[in-house]
């Protein structure tokens, strides 16, 4: 088993006199290190400052705290293991599929992943910690079983002490995730990075933003370009023209339930700011709520037929609903804090909920059912 690094410093020190300790250290650090994409390891040595042929361990270890390669062909991630000072990784545009190397990366704060081929969160979710800690708690139960031997207690030892070693320096802290433009169908295991502030998962094929509740510091959140709204086919097994439970369905998305309302998740979130669900297959909006301080809110290009209850949120200051099927405007009217409203390619006839928005500095309206703007004369910042 390869003894995770600083782990294996705890040990040594216990075995070696003093003053050898040192010499032992610095040896391992000058150790060439081994990335085997040659991609990688070019944006790696240019980032530290050095040729590839200078590129240590120690150097990998203590001096990477920024990397951004992006479109450089890269697919293989080792070598990463080691950067436990990186604090930003931007990976844009290549063809990574396994991120499993980055899971004891416990700096890092921002990670771009963007444009690779991602199909699901498999081999991020260790990057959040929580099945370390999952683990530690299994293992410290079997240590308190009087029946196992010594020797099985020793490796549970030496075990509880690497993932304690791992796990040191508290929570993981990645708070800026970018999962654009991959291959993910649904979001499962998203909910154990709860630090994070910025989620940005556009460009995908989801139906579903399973997890994405759990998310309570989350301030901006990018999920346009989906498949949101598009309900997963059932069997209609008695023939009623509506699913039931029970019936058998297929899980596209992989969350082990049939998907039908994605917007469910997307409530009690009480810093999120900026939502972007513009491209997508929505046909309503009611199950949004308790978002206080939402104040972007882009929904143009999906199939929404009445807006009710947009009327919670008021501390909107812009609003995007070009390209969908309104007739109404109820609802609009208690938004006084909007300064932006796109209502273009809609069937909109009548302007009288817009009388009294009188922050409204920009208005689209192109392309709907409407004789005359006389609505909205008043309104002295248009």
């Amino acid at each position: 088993m390869l003894l995770h690094f600083p782990f294996f410093l705890s040990l040594v020190r216990l075995m070696v006199p003093f003053g050898l300790l040192g010499m032992l250290v610095q040896s391992l650090k000058a150790e060439e290190i081994f990335i085997p994409d040659p991609s990688l390891q070019r944006a790696v040595a240019y980032s530290i400052g050095v040729n590839e042929k200078s590129l240590t361990l120690g150097l990998v270890q203590e001096k990477l705290e920024y990397l951004e390669a992006n479109d450089r062909g890269i697919r293989d991630l080792r070598g990463l293991e080691h950067a436990y000072s990186l604090k930003t990784l931007v990976l844009r545009d290549n063809l990574i599929e396994d991120f499993s190397p980055l899971a004891d990366l416990k700096n890092l704060v921002k990670l771009d992943i963007s444009g690779n081929r991602l199909a699901n969160l498999t081999s991020l979710v260790p990057l959040a910690g929580t099945d370390l800690q999952k683990r530690v708690t299994q293992l410290k139960t079997k240590m308190n079983d009087t029946s196992i031997s010594d020797e099985d207690r020793t490796q549970l030892t030496l075990e509880l002490t690497e993932l304690s070693q791992k796990l040191k320096g508290g929570r993981r802290i990645i708070r800026e995730l970018n999962l654009a433009r991959n291959r993910l169908l649904g979001l499962s295991g998203i909910r154990h990075f709860t630090s994070l502030v910025h989620l940005d998962v556009s460009e995908n094929s989801l139906l579903d933003l399973e997890g994405v509740g759990d998310l309570k510091n989350l301030v901006n959140l990018f999920a346009q370009g989906n498949q949101l709204g598009r309900p997963e086919s059932y069997s209609d097994e008695n023939r009623n023209k509506q699913y039931d439970q029970g019936e058998s369905f297929r899980d596209i998305s992989g969350n082990g339930k049939r998907d039908s309302d994605p917007l469910l998740e997307i409530k009690d979130l009480e810093k999120l700011s900026n939502l972007h669900l513009y491209n997508n297959s929505i046909r309503q909006i009611d199950s949004l709520s308790n978002l206080p301080r939402l104040s972007t809110l882009l929904l143009s290009g999906n199939q929404i037929e009445q807006i009710k209850n947009i009327s919670q949120f008021d501390s909107l200051r812009q609003l995007s609903l070009s390209n969908n099927r309104l007739y109404s405007l109820d609802g609009v009217q208690s938004l006084f804090n909007l300064v932006r409203l796109n209502l273009a390619e809609n069937q909109i006839c009548d302007l009288r909920p817009l009388r009294k928005l009188d922050q409204l500095r920009s208005i689209d309206l192109h392309s709907n059912l409407l004789i005359n703007l006389s609505d909205l004369s008043l309104l002295q910042k248009l």
